[in-house]
């Protein structure tokens, strides 16, 4: 029987999903197996930055011939899956072919995208439900300043198209949070006109369960202890009570923010790591209240942090 808060219908992101399935891309899967299973080999340009290539993965567009892959830093959680991936057209070291052969071939897969060039870079992006695909050359003419490394120790990536692709896959959420849900409480209301106009997907992002009225965007504490960011009336991050590990307020002059210290698993073992859950530009001390009751409902300690 089909408990009634899990997700029955398919979310728009199932197109890219379906397409990484077939293209034998394990993206659902934590980092820790990609490093496990794949290996980790250096990236040869930046230190400490390493690369998880699947081995037999068909080619994301025709084109690509540098295979998709996941990026681990010093600092990467490993329990969560990448947050992105990227490929690469190299073919010719003509960089408008290259871009031009990468934008048909995802054109054709997935449709039109969108013009997003900027001053430095010439790209096309396509949103597909939350997730998102771009694709981005950058013209050396645009570009000032020291060369890149990376382009200074591999000259054939100067002429790259870049494919990346941020798939904003979401577990399905146990009965038990489910139920956390349902009775959890508001601590915090974000004001509308500071709602941003794209919700960022991380390793801690679930859907909001069907049958449970949703939370107002901000944050959110359960009977369970943890700390729930409401995102959307769709999609909330989620911080267990056995990770959390303390509330930090910042005042400063963009306003206050409230950060939550979380234990994470990088390459190199435990760790904790900061995560943003609250902006309020309005003013340094508008978030005071919400820190010292998020620090009292889930037994948490709390910092404060000043800008001089």
């Amino acid at each position: 029987m089909i408990w009634p808060f899990r997700q029955t219908s398919q979310p728009p992101e199932t197109r890219l999903w379906t397409h990484l399935d077939a293209c034998g891309i394990p993206f659902r899967a934590p980092l820790s197996e990609w490093a496990t299973e794949m290996h980790l080999t250096s990236c040869g340009w930046c230190h400490g930055l390493d690369y998880c290539i699947p081995d037999a993965q068909a080619p994301f567009v025709p084109c690509l011939d540098a295979p998709l892959r996941a990026q681990v830093s010093p600092d990467t959680n490993l329990d969560a899956p990448p947050d992105y991936l990227w490929g690469a057209v190299r073919g010719t070291g003509d960089l408008r072919l290259n871009y031009a052969k990468a934008i048909a071939a995802l054109t054709k897969t997935f449709g039109n995208g969108a013009e997003c060039s900027t001053a430095t870079s010439v790209a096309r992006r396509w949103d597909i439900g939350l997730a998102r695909i771009t694709c981005t050359v950058h013209p050396p003419q645009h570009l000032t300043g020291t060369p890149s490394p990376r382009h200074q120790m591999f000259p054939e990536t100067v002429h790259e198209a870049q494919i990346a692709i941020y798939p904003a896959w979401r577990p399905v959420l146990s009965k038990r949070v489910a139920m956390e849900c349902a009775t959890a409480k508001s601590v915090w209301a974000m004001p509308t006109a500071q709602r941003p106009a794209r919700i960022a997907i991380t390793g801690a992002s679930h859907d909001w369960p069907t049958g449970i009225t949703p939370l107002p965007v901000g944050l959110a504490c359960s009977d369970a202890g943890a700390l729930l960011v409401i995102k959307s009336a769709r999609i909330f991050d989620r911080y267990s009570d056995g990770r959390l590990r303390g509330i930090v307020l910042s005042r400063g002059a963009d306003g206050a923010r409230l950060y939550a210290n979380v234990t994470v698993t990088t390459r190199d073992g435990p760790a904790t790591a900061r995560r943003t859950v609250a902006h309020d530009p309005s003013g340094p001390d508008k978030l005071d209240a919400v820190a010292k009751s998020l620090s009292a409902r889930l037994n948490l300690p709390m910092d404060v942090e000043t800008d001089a």
